[in-house]
């Protein structure tokens, strides 16, 4: 009998046990339902200034030491653009002109990547940031000193070739060399050579729109290298716009304006130096830039109806791996006519 008892009591316990977790579960569930989580604020964009904060790399602190005055325009356009949606009819289309034959390997809702095992290479296209990115993969597919070579300046012609025949770029938009690298292939890593020395010539380039250079958000749009015979190793690209219309005129910034804008309207747009940088690195942050030249430019942005007039200012600065020379870049429009 005494048996029986305690396992009745036992039972209760049990019974009581798991109601009571139950009823906490239940009011857990409905305490999250009246008060849900806080979602992330997602960052506003403006209709010209169009900078988005998440993404943006500003130094922390700027010395203005230029070299020679700026002459700027007082004034400057705002165009308006069509930004192109990347859908799987122009991602095969631009996949077949680089030889990519097959099917996408990986098709999801913001990446579409191709591969070609045959020439060990790669294409990733993003639909979001409207990113297209190829790739050799040169540990498969060594770099072989050529025999022949060709001239930088025909170099440049097949990039700019290329960019026409396979993005479509019109007309009215050029193809702008801001800078030559020469490298070389040190394990899987590009590394600083000389023009004698080098097997790689690596091309970084704006678009222009009437003599202004158009940068991206994220820096400048076209990043090629080549072998020095002329083959194709990897390219990235930000997908050019098109039907650029021009819209009305607007003040720019004063050279003393630009003096009192906080540093946090600052963008970082390139970093380049002796070494790899890695601006997401903390050893590796832009602490400050002593800009040397100013100049005007327009900046594009993915899902904006305009291009953006940016001043950009090139300057020099010290990073714990070594010197380098930034790039800059801040909104030039006077915010109080724009936006009356």
């Amino acid at each position: 009998m005494n048996k029986n008892k305690k396992n009745i009591i036992l039972i209760i316990i049990v019974l009581v046990v798991l109601v009571g977790v139950a009823r906490l579960l239940f009011f857990k569930d409905k305490t999250t339902e009246r008060n849900p989580p806080k979602k992330e604020q997602e960052t506003a964009f403006e209709m010209i200034n169009q900078i988005n904060n998440i993404d943006k790399v500003s130094p922390k602190s700027i010395v203005f030491a230029l070299q020679k005055e700026m002459v700027l325009d007082k004034k400057m356009a705002v165009y308006t653009i069509n930004n192109r949606k990347i859908d799987d009819v122009l991602a095969d289309k631009i996949a077949k002109s680089f030889y990519f034959e097959k099917e996408a390997e990986i098709n999801e809702e913001t990446l579409i990547v191709y591969t070609n095992q045959e020439n060990n290479t790669q294409l990733d296209i993003n639909k979001q940031t409207l990113t297209v990115k190829f790739s050799k993969n040169l540990l498969l597919s060594p770099i072989i000193k050529p025999i022949k070579t060709i001239t930088v300046e025909e170099i440049v012609e097949k990039l700019e070739n290329l960019m026409v025949e396979n993005f479509n770029l019109e007309p009215d938009i050029k193809i702008k060399t801001e800078r030559i690298e020469y490298e070389d292939l040190a394990g899987p890593r590009f590394v600083v050579s000389t023009k004698e020395k080098s097997r790689i010539v690596k091309v970084v380039s704006s678009y222009e729109i009437n003599g202004f250079p158009v940068l991206s958000l994220s820096g400048f749009p076209v990043i090629a290298r080549f072998a020095t015979d002329g083959n194709l190793l990897n390219l990235s690209v930000k997908l050019p716009f098109n039907n650029v219309v021009k819209q009305s005129d607007f003040s720019i910034k004063t050279e003393s304006e630009l003096k009192n804008t906080p540093f946090v309207d600052y963008q970082i747009m390139d970093v380049d130096g002796g070494k790899e940088h890695d601006l997401s690195s903390i050893e590796e942050t832009v602490s400050e830039v002593n800009l040397t030249s100013g100049y005007l430019g327009y900046v594009f942005t993915p899902g904006s109806d305009y291009l953006s007039p940016y001043i950009f200012f090139k300057g020099n600065s010290k990073l714990p791996s070594g010197p380098a020379v930034v790039v800059v870049a801040v909104p030039a429009l006077k915010e109080d006519e724009y936006y009356k």
